[in-house]
């Protein structure tokens, strides 16, 4: 998916505007949850989100996109080269 149809889908969807964001090589989020849903978009490198229930982690590569819902415990881990994305969230 490419940056501006992450965006309209994230309008469509009811998200708020994505804001792009940096995160160092090895980052690591620890477990935490938010009120709302959770949109991503990776843009570069690499993020993995694991999650507490034992649910299969999730590798956020260049355009691939992920949906947290809110409430859910997870942890969001950026690759050894970094990661770079757009996040939105709603609620």
């Amino acid at each position: 998916m490419t940056p501006d149809d992450f965006r309209k889908e994230a309008a469509a969807r009811g998200f708020e505007a994505p804001i792009e964001k940096s995160w160092e090589a090895g980052r690591v989020n620890a477990m935490h949850t938010h009120d709302g849903a959770l949109y991503l978009l990776g843009l570069a490198g690499e993020m993995t989100v694991v999650y507490d229930d034992g649910s299969p982690p999730v590798v956020l590569g260049p355009g691939a996109t992920v949906e947290v819902p809110g409430g859910v415990v997870h942890e969001e881990r950026a690759g050894p080269d970094g990661v770079r994305f757009l996040a939105a969230v709603r609620g």
